[in-house]
């Protein structure tokens, strides 16, 4: 049977423009009438599966937190950074006043962070909770990094530590708090109910030539045209901006 009605690729469409579509298609059958074009049981089973239209959302894929935590992240690295390179230069001044703390502190800074340019995040943070902890088991290197001018810096450090944990948490309890929306699944069974109209449309002309279909036809036509260079647009840049699998960063969120 030829068919009258242009195919649209539903499941191609943005998240954002799917509601839309079914609900100017659904007001294009009520203008018409379902009874008159005897398409009342799809029509109906359409209308009944619309709600969940109302939970397709556009999902915030980045967390307002992890703005915060990311700030954490590059202070904590300058601060490590730092303290890195002064301890070298004190290395290399030697001055004598200093040389008993430089060789408990330089070494102790050179076995934490002197790779700290190759090291993710994941493997800071582990670093810093074992670096952290040998300050606290020892005095004396304790009162060997306040002598050297490092004491500032392991206190910032700590504050950092404190201000991480707590926006992590507030991310992860926000996270696990949402609820998860299969976009995919609502569209595929929205658009299961928008096809058996479709079909059911193009079987009544046939079953009803005494029922102008000429007008509805038309009217779903254009609405459907008028999509489908939007469809094709949307297609494109996500093919554009798609890195392949093979060289896309697997770096995870921290």
């Amino acid at each position: 049977m030829s068919k009258e009605i242009a195919p649209v690729p539903l499941s191609r469409m943005p998240v954002l423009e799917y509601p839309e579509l079914v609900y100017t298609f659904v007001r294009i059958i009520d203008q018409y009438d379902a009874d008159t074009m005897f398409i009342t049981d799809s029509s109906t089973e359409l209308k009944a599966r619309m709600p969940e239209l109302m939970r397709l959302k556009v999902l915030n894929k980045k967390h307002p937190e992890s703005v915060v935590i990311q700030s954490f992240y590059t202070k904590r690295t300058d601060i490590l950074t730092a303290m890195l390179g002064q301890s070298r230069k004190m290395v290399k001044a030697n001055l004598a006043g200093q040389a008993a703390q430089v060789r408990l502190v330089a070494p102790f800074i050179e076995s934490y962070w002197s790779n700290i340019r190759t090291f993710n995040q994941k493997a800071i943070n582990a670093r810093m909770n074992l670096m952290l902890a040998d300050i606290d088991a020892s005095s004396d290197l304790k009162a060997a990094l306040t002598s050297v001018g490092f004491g500032l810096h392991v206190d910032e450090l700590k504050t950092i530590e404190t201000g991480l944990f707590a926006s992590k948490e507030i991310r992860r309890k926000s996270k696990s708090e949402i609820k998860k929306v299969d976009s995919r699944q609502i569209k595929s069974f929205v658009g299961e109910a928008v096809t058996d109209v479709i079909n059911a449309i193009e079987i009544a002309r046939k079953a009803h030539p005494e029922v102008d279909y000429n007008p509805m036809i038309k009217e779903i036509n254009d609405l459907f045209v008028s999509y489908q260079s939007d469809i094709k647009a949307h297609s494109t840049r996500l093919k554009n901006t798609t890195v392949p699998s093979a060289t896309k960063p697997t770096t995870p969120e921290a």
